[in-house]
């Protein structure tokens, strides 16, 4: 299977090209600069040129292959903005295809756990902290996806199972 991984340099995101590499994927890496490309690359991971702020070369990398895995993380200013350009590109190119979006999403989402809860999953309420308010949204557009746009798509909160989910 050809799967594009954003984040590919990055902790979560290497470890999900990493072991989609491992199980005879064809991984490719979106790579911002010279030196990602390289260290991606000496992976055996292909690298495609783009950022994940660039609706354009979202659309590009996402053409063709059969899965995106999105696990990038941007800091600072603009994050909302960046998250919503990511999923409107890859969406603008998987709708209809049946193909795969994982969207790795984050487990401050989550923000402190209800009174009496041992253990938070896909059940539990979510109360993202001031910063993070504008996620659930965007968790639920992907997953809106699936039901309505022909996508086979899922969000997980920070879970490195995501390569694990490309293949199902």
């Amino acid at each position: 299977m050809d799967v594009l991984v954003t984040g590919a340099t990055g902790y979560t995101g290497l470890g999900i090209a990493d072991a989609l590499v491992a199980a005879g994927h064809r991984v490719s890496g979106l790579a911002r600069s010279d030196e990602s490309a390289r260290k991606l690359e000496e992976r055996s991971i292909r690298a495609v040129r783009g950022d994940i702020t660039d609706a354009g070369s979202l659309r590009e990398a996402a053409r063709g292959v059969e899965a995106v895995v999105h696990a990038a993380l941007m800091h600072g200013e603009g994050v909302e903005e960046a998250e919503r350009t990511v999923v409107g590109a890859v969406l603008d190119v998987l709708r209809g295809t049946g193909r795969t979006f994982v969207y790795n999403s984050g487990v401050w989402v989550m923000g402190d756990t209800p009174e009496g809860v041992d253990l938070a999953d896909e059940e539990t309420r979510v109360d993202p902290p001031p910063m993070f308010t504008w996620r659930p949204a965007v968790e639920e557009w992907v997953l809106g996806a699936a039901r309505e746009e022909g996508v086979r798509s899922w969000s997980g909160r920070g879970s490195p199972t995501a390569g694990a989910m490309v293949g199902r």
